[in-house]
C-alpha cells in the first residue's frame, strides 16, 4: 500500500472523515499521477472517468483561464 496516499487520505478534507477500512480500499486502487506543465488534467465538460484529488497546483484553472484580457 502506498503510504503517501494514505497520509494525504487522513488529512484531506474530503477523505478524513472516511472509516480506516474506506481508505484502505481506496488507497489500494490509486497511484500518484504527475502532468507535464500546459496538459490539461480534465476539461470543464467532459465527464469524469475517475476521482481524484489535485495536490499542487500552478497555473491557470477555471472557465476563462485560456482567454486573454
Amino acid at each position: 500500500m502506498d503510504t503517501t496516499i494514505l497520509k494525504i487520505f487522513r488529512r484531506h478534507p474530503l477523505t478524513r472523515r472516511f472509516s480506516a477500512e474506506e481508505r484502505t480500499y481506496l488507497v489500494s486502487l490509486g497511484r500518484v499521477i504527475g502532468y507535464l506543465p500546459g496538459a490539461y488534467i480534465f476539461h470543464e465538460s467532459q465527464p469524469r472517468r475517475a476521482f481524484g484529488i489535485v495536490l499542487k497546483r500552478r497555473g491557470r484553472s477555471g472557465r476563462n483561464s485560456t482567454r486573454s484580457g
